[in-house]
C-alpha cells in the first residue's frame, strides 16, 4: 500500500532534519575553538609613574616648579635627603632647593631620585664587599677570606670584648684595641704604649684575617641596613608629605587667580624669588 504524497514527503522532511542535525553535533565534537587571549591588565599607577620619572631622570635639565606654579629651569647636580642642589641654567648660579618648595609632582621626582640614588650606594657597598669576597685565595698576601657561616657565631662573641688579641703570620701577637675597620687594614690602639697603628690585614695570621674580613663585612651590611631603612624612611615621609602637597595645591592654586600679585613674605617664596635675581 503506497503512501500518501503528502505524508511521503513529510517524512523525507523529518529524516533530512536528523541527518543536519547528526552533522551539526559531529562538526562541534570535532571543531576546536580557540581559546580568547586573556586580557592584559595595565601596570599599576605606582610602576608607571616610576616609568616615567625613569625617563625623567635620562634628561640633563629639568623643569622644576613651585607650588604656586613659578618654575626654575636647572641642572640637578646632587640628590640630598631633604633638598635638591641645582644649577641655574640662566646664569649658571649654584642653588640648594628644599624639597617642600616643589609642586607635588616635582616632590614625587625628587623622592625617586633619592630612592634610586640610596638603592646605587647600597648595591655598590654590595658589590664592593662581594669583590672582597671574589678576590680572596688561601695566599696569606692577600686580603682575608671571609669566615663560613660556622665561623660566624665564635666571630660574633669575639667581636663582643674590647681588646683583642692578635697574631701574625709567625705568630707574634699584640694586644690591642681596634678602633676603625677598613676593607685592607685594621686602626687599632696597641695596648703597651696606646699608640694608634695601621696593621695590614695581610700580615695577620689566617684565622685573624678571617676575624677581619668578618669585622669589615659586619660594617658593610650595617651600613646597608642603615641606607635602606633611611631610604624607606624617606619615601613613607615623601608620600605623606606628596598626599598633604596635592591636598593644598587646589587651594594654592585658586589663591593665586585670585590675587594679583603673591606676596612674597613667607619664607618658601622669599627663597624662590631669590631665585629669580
Amino acid at each position: 500500500m503506497e503512501l500518501p504524497d503528502s505524508l511521503t514527503k513529510a517524512k523525507d522532511q523529518a529524516f533530512a532534519s536528523f541527518l543536519a542535525e547528526q552533522q551539526k553535533l559531529e562538526d562541534a565534537a570535532t571543531t576546536q575553538v580557540a581559546p580568547e587571549p586573556a586580557e592584559i591588565s595595565e601596570a599599576p599607577e605606582s610602576l608607571k609613574e616610576n616609568d616615567n620619572f625613569a625617563q625623567r631622570a635620562r634628561q640633563t635639565v629639568q623643569t622644576l616648579s613651585d607650588k604656586n606654579g613659578r618654575q626654575i629651569v636647572a641642572e640637578i647636580i646632587n640628590v640630598q635627603a631633604g633638598s635638591l642642589k641645582v644649577r641655574r641654567q640662566n646664569d649658571q648660579h649654584i642653588l640648594q632647593l628644599p624639597h617642600s618648595l616643589l609642586c607635588a609632582e616635582d616632590l614625587a621626582f625628587a623622592a625617586y631620585l633619592w630612592e634610586q640614588q640610596i638603592l646605587k650606594e647600597s648595591n655598590a657597598a654590595q658589590l664592593k664587599l662581594n669583590s672582597i669576597e671574589a678576590d680572596t685565595t688561601d695566599s696569606v698576601s692577600q686580603a682575608p677570606q671571609a669566615p663560613t657561616p660556622q665561623k660566624h657565631d665564635g666571630f660574633a662573641q669575639r667581636a663582643l670584648k674590647t681588646v683583642q688579641s692578635l697574631s701574625d703570620q709567625t705568630g707574634r701577637k699584640l694586644v690591642a684595641e681596634i678602633i676603625k675597620v677598613k676593607a685592607d687594614s685594621l686602626e687599632i690602639r696597641r695596648q703597651s704604649d696606646h699608640r694608634i697603628i695601621q696593621l695590614p690585614h695581610s700580615m695577620l695570621c689566617a684565622e685573624d684575617q678571617a676575624f677581619a674580613a668578618y669585622l669589615w663585612e659586619q660594617q658593610i651590611l650595617e651600613s646597608s641596613t642603615k641606607a635602606l631603612a633611611e631610604a624607606e624612611a624617606l619615601a613613607e615621609a615623601e608620600a605623606l608629605a606628596e598626599a598633604e602637597a596635592k591636598a593644598k595645591a587646589k587651594a594654592e592654586a585658586l589663591e593665586a587667580v585670585n590675587t594679583a600679585e603673591a606676596p612674597a613674605s613667607s619664607a618658601a617664596d622669599m627663597i624662590w624669588n631669590k631665585m629669580f635675581k
